[in-house]
């Protein structure tokens, strides 16, 4: 500002204030214009020493002051510079650390991203396990059922003929102790042959019992062995509950599941591995097998 002040300010002092051969010729033109008898006089002849030795010293002031806007306006340009050179380096050192902390972040975040991917990587796997396993089981379960189901029905068949054949066989005994009674009131004075029918129908009802008796030992047999299979089924049953309700709480550790739920699956688990320790042990009987297939039913 103090050099452009400086650059206009002789000149245009010199044209706003008249001094000088051009100002004292245009003031003569002006006064001719205004007056025509005036005669112009010429502007050299006007110029006294007074006048040339003030005007050296308004120029000679000038350029001192001008001078000194200069120094003041570079010294004030110079600290300003020095201002805007600190704060660029400040912020160029702040936006430095800041790339170096977002790097490490970055490295930090990519480092843990990894690090989830294997770990996600390594559920999914052991899922993919757990569920070809229970695929597995659960193929043996069906196929074990079905023999399980053909032998119950082979049995029932056969208990059902063995009941039959007591049946027979009671009747028979019956319709023999009906002859023997008729015999002894009948045939009196055939006593001694009627001791030997009667012998005999003894004997034969002695029989008659013997073969009930085994036949019911033997459908005994068949229901213990009935309920020893329903036994070992309920106890694959709660193996395959006791997976599912692991491999749930497992998956429960890495995905956004309610802790109600969680706790639920616990609690079941709880239950499923009591009612297979109850079956293992051999306790409980029909009521523990009635209560499996309760739970499983409400699983399923």
């Amino acid at each position: 500002l103090g050099a452009e002040t400086w650059g206009r300010g002789p000149e245009d002092g010199a044209a706003g204030k008249g001094s000088g051969p051009e100002a004292a010729a245009f003031l003569d033109g002006e006064r001719t214009r205004e007056d025509p008898d005036v005669v112009p006089i010429p502007a050299a002849g006007r110029l006294t020493a007074d006048s040339a030795a003030q005007t050296e010293c308004e120029t000679a002031e000038a350029e001192v002051n001008t001078d000194q806007d200069i120094g003041n306006f570079m010294k004030a340009v110079t600290c300003e510079r020095e201002v805007l050179k600190e704060r660029y380096q400040e912020v160029l050192d702040r936006h430095r650390q800041l790339e170096n902390q977002l790097q490490i972040k970055i490295r930090c975040l990519q480092q843990q991203a990894e690090e989830e991917k294997n770990i996600c990587q390594e559920n999914g796997k052991q899922i993919q396990e757990v569920k070809t396993k229970l695929e597995e089981l659960k193929k043996k379960s069906e196929r074990e059922k079905k023999e399980y189901l053909q032998k119950e029905q082979e049995m029932k068949s056969e208990i059902e003929k063995l009941y039959e054949t007591g049946k027979q066989l009671m009747k028979e005994q019956e319709e023999k102790g009906i002859q023997v009674a008729i015999l002894i009131s009948e045939q009196a004075e055939k006593k001694e042959k009627v001791n030997g029918d009667l012998a005999r129908a003894r004997q034969h009802h002695n029989e008659v019992n013997k073969k009930i008796l085994a036949e019911t030992e033997r459908a005994l047999k068949a229901e213990v062995i009935s309920l020893e299979s329903k036994r070992q089924l309920a106890v694959m049953m709660l193996d395959q509950a006791e997976m599912e309700a692991e491999m749930q709480i497992r998956n429960s550790g890495s995905l956004p599941i309610n802790s109600g739920h969680l706790q639920e699956w616990q609690v079941r688990l709880s239950d499923i591995r009591i009612q297979k320790e109850s079956l293992k042990a051999g306790t409980g009987g029909v009521r523990v097998w009635r209560s499996v297939c309760k739970g499983l039913s409400k699983m399923g």
